[in-house]
């Protein structure tokens, strides 16, 4: 009985292992065409048999990266760190490294990430990747300590559980906007095996005299399709729309690219596929329009770039309306071996954009650049906390001149994944606290009450009062002004 036994267990272990390589086997062969979502699963059902280290390192490695590249963050952390203790040399990169501390540093565990990333830089001490994420990592918690004055809320109107971002104004009152989403009522009913949601449609809301904005509705005309369509840009007349659309599935796997659509009526017509020279069998896309509507910014991954999607910009020409000439690489102060993706140009010409590049939170953050007299782009800046978050934070839109407006971010505390936020700059208020005193005998100083104070700025006197009993006034100071405080007191106080 034993010998049966054990005959049995001899044959069933073989099949076993056959059965789990096939999971590895049919979840590398999704992994390498980018279907991430699809792949996780296979690797997930493979883990639990797995023995050996080296496989252990390599799926686990995999299905980091997998919940990378689908946004979530907690397992990717989770399943590069399980990589790194069962580290293998050859199996896996030394990268698994930088995954995990980026993974760390996305989920606000700081310190930890500067462990990891100083282990990288062991093994890769040249990669800015991990310098940059080393040193934000001891930046961020001082900017979380002293947060902007920007609120933020979560714009309820428009998120629903699925992704909803990419937010831009098409037209002149800002009392439109179109963004993007995977919402229930998309055209597109497949699932997008990248993202792990369903394509996504370009939807419109528009904003009453009340200020109320409608309920979202897909854009009319021939824009949405079952494909992947968002991250637009409209021009200053309303007429003139680019977008981007991509074509993705088990059996279509296109570089996405940048479409036009001209406005008849209140539908937008067919869509022209925009040839920007040089990037035809690249990935093209997050157009941003001018504030003049004559230059075109995007995102591209080629590789003459800095290293993962570069931000360009190629000058109109030509009547059609979506000619272009050759494109320009805005350089090394905006482009890094990263992602800079989501470009928006504010009505005062200043270029926002995202990047995991630069120093910043985790995740994409928002930056804004900075122009000498020229027009030159001379840096960046980051918008620190509380418009960036640990987590991806991007797509920023200005509300004209106005510092209010809305972004998108990922960040926990969202209705879904993406979300949609607006933002606002409440006045700033300053005010003056003062004391009146009498230090004629410094081993006595007095308080003086009912003491006449005058407060005057560059236009006069911009207010007098009296100090209290104790001392005391405040005064509200407006900002840009020089001011002057005169103190006076009755002769009867001598």
């Amino acid at each position: 009985m034993k010998r049966i036994v054990f005959l049995s267990f001899a044959l069933i272990f073989p099949l076993f292992m056959i059965a789990q390589r096939a999971l590895i086997d049919k979840g590398d062969s999704y992994y390498n065409t980018y279907m991430f979502d699809i792949a996780k699963d296979y690797y997930e059902k493979a883990l639990g048999s797995i023995a050996s280290q080296s496989d252990k390192a390599e799926v686990n490695y995999k299905l980091g990266y997998c919940y990378k590249m689908l946004g979530n963050t907690d397992k990717a952390e989770m399943y590069f760190g399980v990589a790194v203790d069962n580290y293998v040399k050859g199996v896996i990169k030394p990268d698994v490294l930088l995954f995990y501390a980026d993974a760390l540093r996305m989920n606000g565990k700081y310190e930890d990430a500067i462990d990891i990333y100083k282990q990288y830089l062991q093994v890769s001490p040249q990669d800015h990747r991990a310098t940059s994420g080393l040193e934000s990592c001891k930046l961020v918690p001082k900017w979380i300590n002293r947060p902007t004055r920007y609120k933020v809320v979560n714009v309820s109107k428009f998120n629903t559980m699925q992704l909803d971002f990419s937010v831009v104004w098409a037209s002149k009152d800002y009392r439109t906007i179109y963004f993007t989403s995977s919402r229930e009522g998309s055209m597109g009913s497949r699932d997008n095996y990248k993202s792990g949601q369903k394509f996504t449609d370009i939807f419109e809301v528009t904003q009453d005299r009340k200020g109320n904005w409608s309920e979202p509705i897909p854009l009319a005309g021939g824009i949405n399709t079952e494909e992947d369509e968002g991250a637009s840009t409209v021009s200053m007349k309303g007429s003139d729309m680019f977008f981007t659309r991509c074509k993705a599935g088990k059996k279509v796997d296109e570089p996405c690219k940048i479409f036009y659509s001209f406005k008849k009526g209140n539908a937008w017509g067919e869509p022209i596929m925009v040839n920007i020279t040089g990037f035809y069998n690249y990935e093209v896309g997050y157009p941003a329009l001018s504030k003049d509507d004559k230059i075109l910014y995007f995102s591209a991954e080629a590789p003459a770039g800095y290293g993962g999607m570069d931000l360009y910009m190629a000058e109109r020409i030509g009547t059609s309306g979506y000619e272009f000439g050759r494109p320009i690489n805005l350089g090394p102060e905006i482009n890094t071996l990263g992602d800079e993706v989501f470009p928006t140009v504010r009505a005062n010409g200043t270029l926002y954009f995202a990047s995991d590049g630069h120093k910043g939170m985790g995740g994409l953050d928002i930056y804004k650049t900075v122009t000498d007299s020229l027009g030159n782009i001379t840096g960046i800046e980051n918008m620190k906390y509380t418009i960036n978050s640990s987590f991806d934070d991007f797509g920023i839109i200005f509300d004209g001149d106005n510092e209010k407006g809305y972004f998108s971010s990922n960040r926990k505390g969202g209705k879904g994944s993406d979300d949609i936020y607006e933002f606002s700059l409440p006045p700033l208020v300053i005010t003056l606290n003062g004391l009146i005193r009498d230090t004629t005998d410094i081993d006595n100083i007095k308080l003086i009450k009912d003491a006449k104070i005058s407060i005057m700025n560059d236009a006069g006197v911009a207010g007098e009062l009296v100090s209290s009993s104790t001392g005391g006034f405040t005064f509200k100071l407006e900002k840009d002004q020089n001011y002057k405080v005169k103190a006076e007191v009755s002769t009867d106080y001598f």
